[in-house]
């Protein structure tokens, strides 16, 4: 619960531009992540490991926030990071975590201007995710950001089908780097 407040706090603070403040309670995140035991009470059984992977991807998600907007690089491999060891956890529902680090890693190549790149973070969340309004979105700025157009109509058709209830207009797919 403290590595979790600690998280949701250096991120607030970096997106309200204290970053100093975030840094200290993203260090406050690193010490409280280490303290997460790499095997618990279930070892032996798939989600041996689960917690701790989760710590780290919190301290990965912070890192990230801290090095935008000066080192993109820094951020992409560190959400990169994120990604890998989400994916290792096995399968459950509800799933481990709110959200997914590959949103991020498609906004930062959007950011980047790499739309292959974002097309197949996209794409990659989509087959795991089908008919996901935030997949959908950055698939669709991709497609723009590609000069395809006629992909973009149809996935914009997918966006307001998956999106049809929303309360909120989605402006990207990474809030926790503030691209959303």
């Amino acid at each position: 619960t403290a590595a979790l407040w600690a998280y949701a706090r250096a991120l607030a603070l970096e997106r309200t531009g204290r970053r100093a403040e975030a840094a200290a309670e993203a260090a406050r995140l690193d010490a409280l992540a280490a303290r997460v035991p790499q095997l618990t009470q279930y070892t032996g059984t798939p989600f041996d490991g689960c917690h701790h992977k989760l710590a780290t991807v919190m301290r990965l998600t912070v890192a990230a926030a801290l090095a935008l907007p000066d080192d993109s690089a820094v951020a992409l491999e560190s959400m990169r990071q994120a990604t890998a060891l989400y994916d290792s956890m096995p399968y459950m529902e509800p799933e481990h975590w709110y959200t997914q680090p590959r949103l991020c890693v498609g906004a930062l190549l959007l950011r980047a201007d790499d739309a292959a790149g974002a097309r197949e973070a996209f794409e990659a969340d989509l087959r795991q995710h089908p008919n996901s309004g935030w997949a959908l979105v950055g698939l669709r700025a991709a497609q723009r950001l590609a000069g395809d157009e006629a992909a973009a109509s149809l996935t914009d058709a997918l966006v307001r089908a998956a999106l049809a209830d929303a309360d909120v207009e989605l402006g990207g797919t990474c809030c926790e780097l503030g691209m959303c």
